[in-house]
């Protein structure tokens, strides 16, 4: 009743707000008093009518609304609020009408689907799906996912010869089919599908190509058309950032802060972390290092990480030492290889501690890369520390191109360790 109640005092307000002679139609809080009285005053009716409900209404909101309602012309503001409140009935009478007309045609349509014969609902929903498949001009484009469903269900695989084989081993092809989560480095081969596939590995868009294809022009099709793309496995999961948020990255390039651009940089660089299932670190530093998250799963936390990363600024002066002595102290409760890219211009204090550093991580295990952004970047000193890192050098002119030097440093280095 509230809720129906809360619509007749909005109809209210609106014809009020339009009127012409109403200068103010009142504060909204008398609006909402006007619901709550209203609402009591209707309960405690003895003998209520429908007759009586748009009197009993619309009195309650004269009387709640009129010490702040402000006039141009003098009104009758009772039958004004009468006339409103009828409208709002009439309203809510047709909605109402039209709900139930609504309930009843589908209960109908309903009682007609069950009296139709199984054979025929069938022949329906292949007209359905054959009707929503493309033109031979548009035999390329790919079907929704709703009717690629249904038309595996065609596919000529032999699933029973093969399942009473695995009976023995029901373990093991529920742990392969249902939980296999590979870490993902980069794509190895495109091949057929077959019982033991990770559903997560079929590429839909080309086997929604080939289904779509072979039925157009009347052909079977089989698991041969079911496209998958394997990954090959990685032994390297874990990436730290050291990236630099000195002062000289308030600077401005084109329009928007250097900050800003490594911002989406890292973000960019964390979907990608996220794809192939990493684990991620991030070292913001400037005159001292802060480890602003440890290796957290880049796939699960994505939303906090973005939201730390969001909240960088940039000030200060530059100690990268300070920032590959925070990374060894992760590197100490890391499992598995581990992936440094050090983001900075290279001009930095104590380089000479800095080589000393990168030679430790070097021997515990771990590759460091570099990437040297902007004209006056020091590359000598870069090249240096990915040297003796073992990993890879990118030099930019601006930070635009920082989240593809992440993305490449990387997979080159996975590719290296797969």
């Amino acid at each position: 009743m509230i809720a129906e109640l809360a619509e007749i005092v909005a109809e209210v307000y609106e014809y009020l707000k339009n009127c012409d002679e109403v200068a103010f139609p009142g504060s909204i809080r008398s609006y909402i008093t006007a619901i709550k009285d209203a609402y009591m005053r209707l309960l405690l009716e003895p003998c209520l009518t429908p007759e009586k409900v748009p009197k009993i209404v619309s009195r309650i909101i004269y009387q709640n609304i009129s010490p702040s309602l402000v006039l141009k012309k003098n009104i009758d503001l009772v039958v004004e609020i009468e006339h409103a409140v009828c409208r709002a009935v009439q309203k809510l009478e047709q909605k109402k009408c039209l709900k139930e007309r609504t309930k009843t045609e589908t209960k109908e349509k309903s009682h007609e689907i069950e009296n139709i014969p199984w054979e025929d609902r069938a022949k329906g929903l292949i007209v359905e799906v054959e009707s929503s498949l493309p033109s031979l001009k548009e035999a390329p484009l790919i079907l929704s996912q709703s009717s690629l469903a249904i038309l595996v269900k065609d596919i000529d695989i032999n699933f029973r010869k093969e399942a009473k084989q695995a009976e023995h081993s029901r373990d093991v092809l529920s742990r392969k089919v249902f939980a296999y989560f590979p870490d993902k480095s980069h794509l190895v081969s495109i091949r057929e599908y077959s019982l033991y596939t990770p559903s997560m590995d079929v590429d839909l868009m080309k086997t929604s190509v080939n289904i779509s294809r072979k039925k157009l022009f009347g052909k079977r099709f089989s698991q041969r058309d079911i496209i998958v793309r394997e990954y090959s496995g990685s032994e390297l999961r874990n990436s730290i950032v050291c990236i630099d948020v000195s002062g000289s990255m308030r600077e401005l390039e084109g329009t928007v802060p250097k900050i800003e651009l490594a911002k989406k940089a890292v973000s960019k660089y964390l979907n990608h972390l996220a794809h192939i299932r990493g684990r991620f670190s991030l070292i913001a530093f400037n005159y001292r290092a802060e480890v602003l998250f440890k290796l957290e799963d880049a796939r699960r936390k994505r939303d906090k990480i973005e939201s730390i990363v969001s909240k960088l600024w940039a000030s200060g002066g530059t100690n990268l030492h300070a920032a590959l002595t925070q990374a060894r102290n992760i590197l100490k409760k890391c499992s598995g290889k581990c992936h440094i890219i050090v983001v900075s211009d290279g001009k930095t204090v104590f380089k000479k501690k800095c080589i000393s550093e990168a030679r430790i991580l070097a021997k515990r295990g771990a590759i460091l890369s570099s990437i040297a952004i902007g004209r006056s970047s020091d590359r000598e000193f870069m090249i240096k520390l990915s040297k003796i890192g073992g990993g890879v050098f990118h030099y930019l002119s601006s930070y635009k191109g920082l989240s593809k030097a992440l993305i490449d440093s990387d997979a080159s280095i996975r590719k290296f360790y797969a």
